[in-house]
């Protein structure tokens, strides 16, 4: 069974998801921003430490003083707790190595390669997330001695305040976002239900109120927009629709009325008809009773012609019986002359051969 979702739901989600979309990228923009920032400030703080203890140890006997290289610098880490090693490099006979630090266990250890890169370059050098002390910022300074370069300071920041400091904000981000969503939920979805949904609820209503036959219902909306428009071409149709109907209803009546006037002219014409058949009738019953009339009057008539035919057939037959017996005695009497006249001949004949031997 298909599943109907309203409309006034279908939008609300798609509020929420554009609004979860909006506040995911601006969330990334901000924490990525207040990172960048605090970073950047870390790795300045970093650069401000390591030119503090410059500034603390300016000639060579405060680099010799190995109490008071260890002091200073347990004294800039009591000041920037962020600080989580400091180490202090001079260039010896042996070659650079690691004079104070607050790691005892370092002193006298060569630092890392990029300090060589510092006295090369004699230029600060930051790194971060380095593999010897990975969520951490590096700040590597050369020192100078009156102008000439003999060592390089590393301080090395701790960036677990700085994690703490972006999750708490990212925190308070996240709440404040999520506040201000539901709030642009509840006045969307507010604004959807007026400028939205109540306008195609108006439609909705029109369309079966129009359905149940009450073609005089129109939309009361005075929107200049798109909903607006629907409204009115609703309203336009309905009232085509209405005349559309109004004129069917009166070619319907004009029908009904016509139908009614063929209906009793065909009535009359079926009365007039039936009026003509039934005259035609008895006038076709009259002629039938006068043909039989005549009819028996003339196989009367015939059959006393045909006893008087029979009568003289009778006769002519007897007549023709008599001529025929005649005309039988008239072909027996010439056959008779003609044997008579046939003897007379021989007798003749006879007569003169006798005549002859005389």
């Amino acid at each position: 069974m298909r599943v109907r979702i309203s409309l006034r739901i279908k939008l609300t989600f798609l509020v929420i998801i554009i609004s979860l979309s909006i506040f995911v990228i601006l969330a990334y923009f901000i924490s990525n921003q207040e990172k960048e920032a605090l970073r950047a400030s870390f790795r300045q703080q970093a650069i401000s430490t390591a030119q503090a203890l410059n500034a603390s140890l300016t000639t060579r006997q405060d680099f010799e003083n190995k109490t008071k290289l260890q002091n200073t610098i347990y004294k800039i880490m009591w000041l920037n707790p962020e600080v989580s090693r400091i180490n202090i490099n001079f260039l010896t006979k042996q070659g650079l190595k690691i004079i104070a630090s607050n790691d005892t266990a370092s002193i006298g250890h060569r630092p890392s390669a990029d300090n060589l890169v510092v006295l090369k370059k004699d230029e600060i050098i930051v790194n971060e997330n380095t593999t010897k002390m990975p969520n951490s910022i590096w700040v590597l300074t050369p020192i100078h001695i009156s102008g000439k370069l003999v060592g390089t300071y590393e301080v090395n920041l701790s960036l677990e305040t700085l994690n703490k400091i972006v999750s708490k904000t990212q925190k308070q981000i996240t709440i404040i976002m999520l506040e201000g969503i539901l709030v642009i939920v509840m006045l969307m979805v507010l604004l959807l239900g007026e400028e939205i949904i109540h306008p195609i609820n108006e439609l909705k209503k029109g369309m079966n109120v129009f359905g149940q036959g009450k073609l005089n219902y129109r939309i009361n909306s005075k929107r200049n927009d798109e909903f607006g428009d629907l409204a009115q071409g609703f309203n336009m149709m309905a009232q085509a629709l209405q005349q559309t109907y109004q004129r069917l209803e009166e070619s319907q009546k004009s029908l009904e009325q016509k139908v009614k006037e063929r209906t009793q002219e065909l009535e009359e014409a079926k009365q007039s008809l039936e009026t003509k058949v039934r005259a035609r009738t008895k006038e076709l019953r009259e002629l039938a009773q006068s043909l039989e009339q005549k009819v028996k009057e003339r196989t009367k008539s015939l059959q006393k012609k045909t006893l008087e035919v029979t009568a003289k057939s009778n006769e002519l037959k007897k007549k023709v019986a008599e001529l025929e017996k005649m005309n039988k005695l008239m072909v027996d009497r010439e056959l008779r002359m003609r044997e008579l006249k046939k003897e007379i001949g021989e007798l003749k004949e006879k007569l003169n051969i006798s005549k002859e031997n005389i």
